[in-house]
């Protein structure tokens, strides 16, 4: 199955949520190089990601407003799968 955007956007923060090197994105989300640094330049100026360097290796993490976006990402998807009543109220709770 083809991914969106929002999808591979998921992905990435996924990943990132307890701290990921470039190069362990790059295998995981199977994007090249330049693709996955648009990404990642766009999530950071979007603020749902942030880079933090231990040593000389640079650690992608991501921030409070990424997991609100998991979140919503993450009711959406259920959404499309399934009609729930309580949808609503996830949403809600966002």
């Amino acid at each position: 199955m083809r991914r969106n955007e929002y999808d591979i956007i998921a992905e990435i923060l996924e990943l990132a949520c307890e701290g990921v090197k470039k190069t362990h994105l790059l295998c995981a989300v199977n994007l090249n190089c330049k693709i996955l640094e648009r990404y990642l330049e766009r999530l950071q100026s979007l603020g749902v990601i942030e880079s933090k360097e231990k040593g000389k290796t640079k650690f992608y993490f991501t921030t409070s407003l990424g997991r609100k976006f998991l979140e919503a990402y993450h009711i959406i998807k259920d959404f499309s799968c399934r009609k729930d009543s309580s949808l609503v109220q996830k949403i809600k709770n966002i």
